[in-house]
């Protein structure tokens, strides 16, 4: 297990070399989406399959600055801080990870 930034340790964590990241907020899976799209883990239009019991499906996450120039890892970092748990899967389709 390690920490995938020192900005924000207790919310991104690795396990391992599998790509699995845990994430304490919501806006960090988008960071671990692009983090995977960068790294090529996945392509560009990967099937979301999500499971919640509230509502997270707001379409802002498209407009916020930036969110089309990803193109680092910090990138995608600063685009997460600017999510939040209702928009986060919108953004993930602005970029075109899934």
């Amino acid at each position: 297990m390690y920490k995938l930034h020192e900005q924000y340790p207790e919310n991104l964590v690795m396990y391992g070399d599998e790509g699995i990241i845990i994430s304490a907020k919501h806006n960090f899976a988008f960071f671990g989406w692009e983090l995977a799209r960068l790294k090529g883990f996945v392509k560009k239009g990967a099937t979301l399959v999500h499971v919640d019991s509230h509502l997270d499906d707001i379409h802002d996450g498209i407009y916020v600055s930036g969110i089309r120039d990803i193109k680092s890892i910090e990138d995608a970092l600063c685009i997460s801080t600017k999510l939040d748990h209702a928009n986060f899967i919108w953004a993930g389709f602005a970029t075109g990870v899934m």
